[in-house]
């Protein structure tokens, strides 16, 4: 029987771990290892010890690094499972979620198994064609819909790994990338994998991550752009899924300019030219029709401004 590891990175401990584990070791899959990664200190020490005196299952990692990447490659380190899930301190399995994702596998076979998550109580189901994606072609109007759902190339949250390509592909998250660490991971395993399984049966429940970062996610939001390029075309599969790719691309600029309106007014000069590097650049265009393409009055709003250059309306408006 396979072993599953869960790497949980504990940053604080507000969050209620304590809920995430009861779901854990309430599994009907018994064969888990259950990595607490402490990134708090000594805040969270105590904690994660209590717990894991309570099931023999459950090991500490104690990071070197508050960053979330470097603390999931503490727990990739530590990890001795064949399959690996990622999940946030918040998660809530589903009771039966490893033995349904396990039987999955041992009946599939697949290097990579996708499932369902639920957000803030939005579940996100989506039902893939099943089958070697990359090389047969009645696959091949899935790899597009992989790329241009939030389920695919943006999240680790939904997917279980096998740990054996990790570790012959030697697979980290890049410490020096922390805004887009999990896509360019995912971006590593892909090119690695042959057969990807999506299923619609939910693996846990969690809230979404917080809108953090900097102007300089436009720079690593660059790079991850061209790595899934890279990794769609080692498929040959790039004639397929431009359209997404694009698509995929304006998302990113939106995210940029989202993360530029969540940081303070105290910075408004530095948010400006940003603001003023993206609207003479090349990337002016896809921002603009993507801005186009959003629905409702604030986002009309918003695009009219951001063609008129008034960078301080804009953000204001962006922040509401």
């Amino acid at each position: 029987m396979s072993t599953l590891s869960v790497i949980i990175p504990v940053h604080n401990t507000e969050k209620p771990l304590g809920s995430c584990i009861d779901s854990l070791v309430n599994q009907t899959y018994a064969k888990l290892q259950i990595i607490l990664v402490n990134c708090g200190g000594e805040s969270c020490t105590a904690l994660c010890d209590s717990l894991a005196a309570k099931d023999s299952r459950i090991c500490v990692v104690n990071a070197d690094s508050s960053c979330d990447a470097a603390a999931k490659n503490a727990g990739l380190d530590a990890a001795t499972g064949d399959y690996i899930v990622f999940a946030q301190a918040d998660s809530i399995f589903d009771s039966a979620a490893a033995e349904k994702c396990m039987a999955e596998i041992a009946a599939h076979s697949p290097d990579l198994l996708v499932c369902a998550i639920e957000t803030e109580g939005e579940e996100h189901r989506k039902i893939f064609i099943d089958g070697n994606m990359y090389t047969r072609y009645e696959y091949t109007e899935t790899i597009a819909r992989y790329i241009s759902t939030g389920l695919g190339f943006d999240t680790i949250a939904n997917k279980v790994f096998s740990a054996q390509i990790i570790n012959s592909r030697s697979l980290r998250f890049d410490v020096t990338k922390p805004l887009v660490a999990d896509q360019l991971f995912n971006c590593r395993y892909f090119t690695a994998s042959g057969h990807i399984r999506c299923v619609s049966l939910l693996l846990y429940s969690t809230k979404p991550s917080a809108l953090n970062g900097t102007t300089e996610y436009l720079a690593q939001a660059k790079e991850y752009s061209q790595k899934l390029i890279d990794a769609v075309q080692s498929k040959g599969l790039y004639s397929i899924a431009s359209r997404e790719i694009g698509e995929n691309y304006q998302k990113l600029l939106y995210r940029h300019l989202m993360l530029i309106a969540a940081q303070s007014d105290d910075d408004n000069a530095q948010r400006f030219a940003a603001l003023e590097a993206v609207s003479s650049s090349a990337d002016n265009v896809p921002l603009s029709m993507y801005l186009d393409s959003l629905p409702g009055v604030k986002n009309k709003a918003a695009s009219h401004l951001y063609k008129l250059r008034q960078w301080k309306m804009l953000l204001a408006l962006l922040k509401e």
